[in-house]
């Protein structure tokens, strides 16, 4: 389109000033109403118009919708759409060019149910698309010239030129309302994530030859997870897990109802049984959308090493009975908020000397590696059964597998596990790693939980970086980087000497070749055999065995320390 020179009493420069001035407006704001309104008082200021509308384009690309319109019809038409390729607006939207019309009345694409509605009289029409590039965001419109005569083709270029610009606006506007949106979200699931994690213990009760601990990792920003301990009025201490039908903050919020009038009813001194029966109760008559959750709860009398056990609806834990871990099923009920009137049954377990207890989520079984396959209870219960950990130690071994079982991938589902059990010192620890810097904060920790009342800080920190030494030679030299393979390790307490057994399945290991480099030849991270003996009065490699090698270190650690030396 081309300016014909045919204006009607105004020049056509200062129609184009008004135009570049509509744009740098309609710019300067990121609101999209405000550069709805603006455009539209400018529009009808720049081709003279009585009145005029914008449209946009709904969701499904069907409906034109009444964005904005002047004057009293702005009301009417506010709550009113046009289908595509109906009528004159939709007609445009349809062929996405631009429409001059001098006279309605000649016009059968004009709908006149408007006018009817509005007492308006439309004689003459301008409709242009509003798009940018290849996209339709919908439609303008300006409706009569105020000295009564049709618009004229020089209108109709200026107001393709507005609609152009106003595509550009709209398109800043949305995507600055999409970012502030993103944002506010953001900020809406941190404040829930910090409020859901206000929920899950800081500390768990201290009780004398016990020790227990949990993890919690949220598949998104918020879980529908959780574990809780605290002690009832008695002293007896409750654990719980569970997991909510659902994701995100509807799973979020129904888990902090659930744990708070848990928390209320057993502190109030109800029985497990009694106190899941009110909660269900209460669930199922005030929950909507159909939420439940599953869960295990634990009474646990330390000084009677006795175990009451609710399941509702959940995955049977694990037991170590006679040095072995079994599944243990309990007897089961339905999920807590589905069957209203339901009282739980339970069971009562007695707990032996050094006996641990594992529950978990199904994020944990469920969890799937590169390939697809589910982690499932059997690799849980193989990793168990190679497996002598303190319960802390236990949950971080358990979440460094699914870990690398997954390649790192973030988690599908929400992964939670809570360990507790009866803590014999000195522990004897053994499990088994892949051969992967990951694991090695495991190790270092499993050495500091076994010496840390023996030696001070400097002497422990020592063993650690020997012992993450031994194990990253084995990844590197031993297994050629290979982080697939397994390596056990083992360690106690020997008299007042601290043994650890680091053991490969890789090529033989000649102990006489294994002599450290001159120590001005020594790259950083190059002082593994060195340090080990200076930290190690014993550096043994057992060549006795048949497939791999056997690394012994040994250090006189004697008996309990009173405390680092005031300095």
């Amino acid at each position: 389109m081309a300016f014909t020179g045919q204006n009607h009493g105004m020049d056509i420069s200062i129609k184009l000033e008004k135009l570049t001035r509509i744009g740098r407006t309609v710019s300067a704001t990121l609101d999209i109403s405000e550069v709805l309104k603006r455009s539209l008082e400018l529009e009808q200021d720049v081709v003279d118009a009585e009145t005029g509308s914008i449209l946009l384009l709904d969701a499904g690309g069907e409906y034109l919708e009444f964005a904005v319109a002047l004057g009293d019809a702005a009301n009417i038409l506010k709550n009113h759409r046009i289908r595509v390729g109906e009528g004159i607006s939709g007609y445009v939207a349809q062929t996405r060019a631009p429409l001059l019309i001098p006279d309605v009345r000649q016009d059968k694409r004009f709908l006149a149910y408007f006018d009817s509605k509005t007492g308006f009289q439309t004689r003459s029409v301008l409709c242009v698309p509003i798009q940018t590039e290849d996209k339709l965001i919908g439609v303008a419109q300006a409706i009569n010239r105020r000295d009564g005569e049709a618009f004229t083709e020089d209108d109709l270029v200026l107001f393709s030129a507005f609609a152009g610009t106003l595509g550009v606006a709209i398109e800043n506007a949305r995507i600055h309302k999409t970012l502030l949106d993103q944002e506010k979200i953001r900020q809406e699931i941190t404040a829930a994530r910090q409020v859901q994690e206000s929920y899950l213990p800081r500390h768990f009760p201290d009780a004398a030859g016990y020790e227990f601990a949990g993890r919690l990792i949220p598949a998104r920003q918020v879980s529908g997870d959780f574990y809780d301990a605290f002690r009832m009025p008695d002293g007896r201490v409750v654990i719980l897990i569970g997991d909510v039908s659902g994701k995100g903050l509807p799973a979020a919020l129904f888990m902090c109802r659930l744990l708070t009038e848990m928390r209320a009813a057993l502190r109030h001194g109800q029985t497990i049984s009694a106190a899941l029966a009110a909660v269900n109760q209460q669930l199922c008559e005030q929950t909507t959308r159909g939420m439940f959750v599953t869960l295990i709860a634990f009474v646990l009398d330390t000084g009677r090493r006795k175990l009451i056990v609710a399941n509702a609806g959940h995955l049977p834990f694990f037991m170590t009975r006679g040095g072995q871990w079994v599944e243990v099923l309990a007897q089961k009920n339905p999920p807590v908020g589905i069957l209203p009137g339901r009282r739980l049954n339970t069971s009562l377990i007695d707990l032996p000397a050094g006996a641990q207890i594992l529950a978990f989520t199904d994020g944990v079984t469920e969890a799937r590696g590169a390939g697809g396959e589910l982690f499932g209870s059997a690799r849980l219960k193989e990793l168990l059964e190679r497996t002598r950990l303190t319960p802390r130690l236990l949950c971080d071994a358990i979440i460094a597998r699914l870990d690398r079982y997954g390649a790192g991938a973030e988690p599908a589902d929400d992964t939670t596990l809570v360990a507790f059990g009866c803590v014999e010192e000195p522990a004897d620890l053994s499990f088994e790693i892949l051969s992967h810097p990951a694991y090695l904060s495991l190790a270092r920790d499993a050495a500091a939980s076994v010496v840390g009342g023996r030696l001070e800080s400097k002497g422990v920190s020592e063993i650690q970086v020997a012992l993450s030494e031994a194990i990253s030679n084995v990844i590197r030299h031993t297994y050629k980087n290979d982080q697939t393979q397994k390596i056990e390790i083992d360690m106690g307490l020997r008299g007042e000497v601290f043994e650890i057994v680091v053991r490969d399945y890789g090529p033989k290991v000649n102990p006489e070749k294994l002599v450290g480099r001159a120590l001005e030849a020594v790259r950083p991270g190059g002082l593994g055999i060195h340090f080990m003996k200076t930290v190690f009065q014993d550096v043994t490699y057992d060549t006795s065995v048949e497939i791999g090698n056997r690394l012994i270190l040994r250090r006189r650690v004697g008996g309990k320390t009173q405390g680092e030396p005031q300095s």
